[in-house]
């Protein structure tokens, strides 16, 4: 009896054999998703199979067991990027510790400057410019060559974005900041052959080709190891208790009407909270019979832990500090540098940051919605006090605030503020943003391509720094209609801003002529204190006296 061909076998020879050389299936009945022509199977069972001829395993006490290779070929970062992910490889990263001391032992320092695994979230802004791995891994800082990085440019939004690891003898295993276009060698990194999910596909290549996700950075894909809320948890805070640490907590579309409260990080305990849809989907409702934060991360914390996706509501109350201010409506965060993404904070109430609240943070806020945000006392939509921290491409819109601060007060530390926008905030003093500098403490707020329009309060519309500081950095940013002012204080111009301020128009006609000067010589004669109204006082130091006449002659004629 003769046998049949199933035509189903036919049809995927044909299609298997058209993929001869390509990355998925390199011959008819093998699954070769690194494309080395092993069928992946046998790499499972043997782990010392090498995922491309030359690469290298990293082995023994402390070694994660993954393969690299320096790639001799040249190419942009681009091409280099799409080189190793055809290979279900990427770029390699330096995380663990001793991982960039095995990749320097297999070359000898004669060359070159290598692409590998790094990028900038905010390139210009050095060092803050917000470095991480391309895998998410944490990021602790690399050796850079003297003088680097050097993007330091604020104007520009900076090009260097991406990195390079020099291995040549005068800096050898030292890092550069490079704009990606030079065509170089680079160095491709393989995770040790694993399928977590048992569906016969390496984990790394469904990590690189993007059905699998890689919340945490760990490299193992989440569906293997995220606590799942409420399929595995019926509330978010039972399932944060539970996470280990390096671990994932997923949440499923709906609203969770609780309190979180994240406790306190440790060497032990870092971990990452998302929601699986975004924050239209996912709410934390808080409760105005529980007076406390909705969201709550003390000390210990650093950028491994990251909660992001989230709607966070209904805060009417705050964390109670030990000197009994209470802080941060919707979410507080103290000593710590938890990373907060795409979040969005309506709605929230608290005499000290309605919204947010930030003591001693030293995290990242990006791409987050502040929303009609109140507080009693100041910052309705964001506080941040002694801070060292981002808050970049954000928009803080309809906070209230009794005193100081409608869309943001800064009180102290160093502040970038990036790509964000500060719009229809209300307060008595700084509408949009009121900068506080206590004299004698170093202090800088950097305010870089930013808009902040439409504010309004009685004393500085736009923006409020107190007069004997030197006030914000601003750059390429918009401060416009703002009323009754767009700023009140000093601060320092580093160009190409829009800031719709015509020093000297005293009766706001669009010019500065007769008038105004018969104005200011009647002014002259009244009393002036700092930071009230004074509108004679045109270089906000409290005396009127001949540098305020020098500016008021300097700016003659129609306002720009």
């Amino acid at each position: 009896m003769g046998s049949t061909l199933d035509p189903r076998l036919f049809l995927g020879a044909v299609a298997t054999t058209l993929l001869v050389g390509a990355a998925c299936h390199a011959f008819a009945g093998l699954d070769d998703c690194n494309g080395n022509g092993i069928d992946d199977a046998l790499e499972l069972a043997d782990p010392t199979i090498a995922p491309h001829d030359g690469a290298s395993r990293w082995s023994g006490k402390g070694a994660n067991g993954h393969w690299y290779l320096i790639v001799d070929q040249e190419l942009d970062r681009d091409a280099a990027v799409a080189w190793a992910s055809a290979r279900g490889g990427y770029l390699a990263t330096f995380a663990a510790p001793g991982e960039k001391e095995f990749v320097l032992s297999l070359t000898d320092p004669y060359c070159c400057g290598n692409y590998v695994g790094g990028h900038q979230l905010n390139p210009g802004l050095e060092p803050a410019g917000s470095w991480v791995w391309d895998t998410g891994e944490p990021w602790t800082g690399v050796d850079w060559a003297p003088g680097e990085p050097n993007d330091t440019s604020l104007l520009t939004g900076g090009s260097e974005g991406f990195l390079v690891m020099y291995t040549f003898a005068a800096s050898f295993g030292l890092f550069n900041d490079i704009n990606g276009l030079p065509e170089r060698t680079f160095i491709v990194e393989w995770d040790a052959p694993a399928d977590c999910n048992g569906n016969g596909v390496l984990d790394c290549c469904e990590l690189v080709d993007g059905s699998e996700s890689d919340r945490n950075g760990n490299r193992v894909p989440d569906s293997c190891e995220a606590l799942i809320v409420p399929d595995d948890f019926t509330t978010i805070q039972a399932a944060v208790d539970a996470v280990p640490d390096g671990g994932l907590v997923l949440v499923r579309p709906g609203t969770y009407e609780e309190h979180v409260d994240l406790g306190f990080g440790s060497a032990t305990r870092q971990f990452v909270l998302s929601s699986t849809d975004g924050p239209d989907a996912t709410i934390i409702q808080g409760s105005p019979d529980v007076d406390e934060s909705v969201v709550l991360a003390r000390a210990g914390f650093d950028g491994r832990t990251r909660i992001e996706g989230f709607t966070i509501q209904g805060g009417t109350y705050g964390h109670r500090l030990s000197n009994n201010s209470v802080c941060g409506g919707g979410m507080f965060l103290a000593n710590n540098g938890l990373a907060v993404r795409d979040c969005r904070f309506v709605g929230n109430r608290a005499p000290y940051g309605g919204n947010f609240y930030g003591f001693g943070y030293r995290g990242d806020l990006r791409n987050c919605e502040f929303e009609d945000g109140f507080s009693s006392g100041d910052g309705a939509n964001a506080m941040v006090l002694n801070a060292e921290c981002v808050i970049a491409s954000c928009e803080m819109r309809g906070g209230s605030a009794i005193n100081d601060g409608g869309g943001l007060k800064v009180v102290n530390g160093f502040v970038d503020v990036l790509e964000c926008v500060i719009e229809g905030n209300a307060a008595q003093t700084g509408g949009g943003v009121l900068y506080f500098e206590t004299p004698g403490i170093e202090t800088e707020l950097h305010f870089v391509g930013s808009t902040v329009v439409l504010n309004s309060a009685k004393f500085g519309g736009g923006f409020w720094s107190r007069p004997e500081g030197e006030g914000p950095f601003l750059g390429t940013s918009v401060v416009c209609d703002n009323d009754p002012d767009d700023l009140f204080g000093p601060f320092t111009d580093l160009g190409d801003n829009e800031i719709c301020v015509c020093r000297g128009d005293l009766n706001l006609d669009g010019m500065v002529d007769g008038t105004d000067l018969g104005l200011f010589l009647i002014y002259q004669g009244s009393d002036c204190e700092p930071g009230l109204n004074c509108p004679g006082d045109l270089n906000d130091d409290g005396i009127l006296n001949g540098a305020d006449l020098g500016i008021l002659i300097g700016n003659w004629g129609l306002c720009p």
